[in-house]
């Protein structure tokens, strides 16, 4: 029955056609059609890549973990999209390492990110994140829950031992929930911190690889 149906719906839309419908129905179903976004840099294929995120200091006392939690989340995303755009590109670095580097040597604060970049040493890119702020909790009300991320993102490039950005985005701004401007109740503050994180990395990850757009 359910082949006769689609059987049918064939012939129906076939009649349209010959009846002068055609450029409509076709344009119809087109806009139904899932829209592919291009990244907006491409030059990582091949390539030995690194994430690292810098964490205003406020930011790192509310919420210890988000450079370790933000940096790993991007990377695992580009690691297992399995995309053209990383095909062949190297990880020499968890993120782990890049935050113990990080915490190492502390005198990089003071540093650009070109020059961190430099002392990093074994890669060729580095997708950089500057978290201005980030928080859990709504600015209208502390009884509403809401996640909220402002960054900045840059790609560098290293070549010969020099670094140069590539790439430079300011004031990415994120929601989590994204249709609840307001903020939720009933709902733990560490749960919005994990989907506020996720959410975030997969919105950096899609700068660099070919998606779906979204509704």
């Amino acid at each position: 029955m359910l082949r006769l149906l689609r059987g049918g719906f064939f012939l129906l839309f076939m009649a349209a056609l010959a009846a002068g419908g055609g450029c409509t129905l076709l344009g119809f179903a087109a806009s139904k059609l899932p829209q592919t976004v291009k990244p907006r840099y491409q030059g990582f294929a091949g390539q030995s890549v690194a994430v690292m995120v810098w964490a205003d200091r406020g930011v790192r006392t509310d919420f210890e973990g988000i450079q370790l939690d933000l940096a790993g989340t991007v990377q695992t995303i580009l690691q297992n999209a399995k995309a053209d755009e990383f095909e062949k590109t190297l990880w020499p670095y968890e993120a782990r390492s890049i935050v113990r580097f990080q915490r190492e040597h502390p005198e990089i604060e003071a540093q650009s990110a070109t020059e961190i970049a430099e002392r990093i040493g074994g890669i060729t890119r580095l997708i950089y994140i500057e978290i201005g702020n980030f928080t859990t909790h709504s600015d209208d009300s502390l009884q509403l829950m809401r996640g909220q991320v402002t960054a900045n993102l840059k790609v560098i490039e290293i070549t010969g031992g020099k670094a140069a950005v590539v790439y430079d985005e300011s004031n990415l701004h994120s929601l989590w929930p994204k249709n609840q401007r307001e903020g939720v109740v009933n709902i733990e503050a560490s749960r919005v911190y994990q989907e506020t994180v996720r959410q975030f990395a997969a919105e950096i990850a899609n700068r660099f690889i070919t998606h779906y757009a979204e509704d």
